[in-house]
């Protein structure tokens, strides 16, 4: 495994590889609106907020823009969303084009990463605001899913039934 040493001399010195898929457009904006077509150097991830512009239904979560493969580093895919979440799979196939990709903060390391989305979750509460479909901070603090679910589905019947 690589060091955070040789990861953080990769990033500054952007002497990591670059996917044939880097020349294709990214769906993601910055909080002004403004497509971003590339990352700041020394770019490891960034933090972001995704939202229905029909429903106000919300996710933060965290994008990884580089990874190490047969002891090279190299770009992710970042340029496209794919979620780990069971929710926003299924509204996210409902609608693709209401949806808003927001780079909320770059970050220079996996520790900052992690962290920066643990404090935008906590700072918006997302485990409580029934509009973020987020189901855990970090891995350690979680929602009791039937129990939004219930709440959900009495507030956006129209969203939530359809991914039942």
């Amino acid at each position: 495994m690589k060091s955070l040493q040789e990861l953080n001399r990769a990033l500054n010195t952007n002497s990591y590889t670059t996917l044939e898929y880097a020349d294709q457009p990214s769906h993601w904006v910055n909080e002004q609106g403004d497509k971003i077509t590339s990352l700041p150097q020394g770019t490891y991830g960034f933090v972001y907020l995704i939202s229905n512009q029909d429903n106000d239904i919300l996710y933060i979560g965290k994008k990884t823009c580089v990874a190490v493969t047969n002891n090279n580093w190299h770009e992710t895919q970042w340029r496209y969303y794919k979620s780990s979440s069971e929710d926003m799979r299924g509204l996210m196939k409902r609608k693709h084009h209401v949806w808003t990709f927001t780079v909320l903060q770059y970050c220079t390391n996996p520790e900052q990463l992690t962290d920066c989305e643990i404090q935008y979750q906590n700072d918006h509460d997302v485990l409580m605001d029934l509009r973020y479909v987020n189901q855990n901070i970090g891995g350690k603090r979680f929602r009791d899913k039937d129990d939004v679910l219930d709440a959900r589905l009495k507030f956006f019947p129209d969203v939530f039934s359809a991914i039942l």
